[in-house]
């Protein structure tokens, strides 16, 4: 799940470097450096490993689908945590064809 969540967000990274350089050629590779790459690609690995920790907790019980046991974290999980990737890449890539 780590591996995945940082893949996603990942690819979201290099769709808003590259909306950046297409909408703002003149400020792009002021604002694409290589440092502030790498300053991204570090706080993606760091903030995907503190996010999935709720789901390395919640995956480790028995869930079952009576509404007892089923814990709201792991609907958040299933359903709400994979559109924030999505919407974000669709945006930024929407948004950065120039018509």
């Amino acid at each position: 799940m780590l591996c995945h969540t940082i893949a996603i967000w990942l690819t979201i990274a290099l769709a808003i470097f590259r909306y950046i350089c297409v909408c703002y050629p003149t400020r792009g590779a002021q604002l694409c450096s290589l440092k502030r790459a790498k300053l991204a690609i570090f706080a993606i690995y760091v903030t995907s490993a503190v996010v999935c920790i709720p789901n390395y907790m919640v995956s480790s019980d028995v869930i079952s689908l009576n509404h007892s046991s089923f814990p709201f974290p792991y609907i958040f999980y299933l359903f709400l945590a994979p559109s924030f990737p999505l919407a974000f890449l669709s945006f930024f890539s929407i948004f950065s064809l120039k018509i």
